[in-house]
């Protein structure tokens, strides 16, 4: 099932690294993944899936719920928080289901050129996660080089938050020598 639930990843650059490089993730990291990529009717499938392997109660009763909620409205609702508070938050993070910290691998590193749906990036930090950190934390931190940079103020209007499953490999060679300028710019400002 997990390399099922690895081909909701959008990124085609992580999926075939992970299917590569296979990894273990437990049930509530497999959810996480489902319940951010999945269509509805593959989150209905892969959470009733899930709830057949776990052996955990807590995790089961919270799949069950999400079940009855996704069914109800799309997505898991109140009832999953309410019993995700119950049972799982005074863990500390995540504050809300399905945002387990999976501790994807992080493919690119600081310089490299990434594109996420069409608009292309340079990477300047890796993620770094820490005891606050959850799903949405697994992210590269980029700058668009869709337009000219030429102060403070265009340097963060062009930054952006950019997750491990988003990310596509990009070569700088693919560049136009507008992009190339821009990379320039933000290299020369974050000096």
């Amino acid at each position: 099932m997990i390399k099922e639930i690895i081909r909701c990843i959008p990124s085609e650059t992580m999926r075939a690294y992970l299917i590569e490089h296979p990894m273990e993730l437990s049930a509530l990291q497999q959810a996480t993944i489902v319940s951010e990529y999945a269509s509805k009717k593959q989150k209905l499938d892969f959470f009733e899936r899930l709830l057949e392997v776990t052996d955990i109660d807590r995790e089961h009763l919270l799949l069950e719920i999400a079940i009855k909620d996704i069914k109800k409205y799309g997505y898991p609702n109140k009832r999953t928080n309410k019993i995700y508070d119950k049972y799982f938050l005074q863990e500390g993070t995540p504050l809300f289901p399905f945002l387990e910290i999976c501790n994807l691998p992080v493919l690119f590193k600081k310089g490299d050129i990434i594109c996420d749906r069409g608009e292309v990036f340079y990477v300047t930090a890796v993620p770094k996660l820490n005891s606050n950190s959850d799903f949405t934390d697994e992210c590269y931190l980029c700058y668009s080089l869709a337009n000219k940079i030429e102060g403070e103020d265009d340097l963060f209007l062009a930054h952006a938050h950019i997750h491990v499953c988003l990310a596509e490999a990009m070569s700088f060679e693919e560049l136009s020598e507008e992009q190339k300028m821009v990379k320039e710019s933000i290299v020369h400002l974050l000096k």
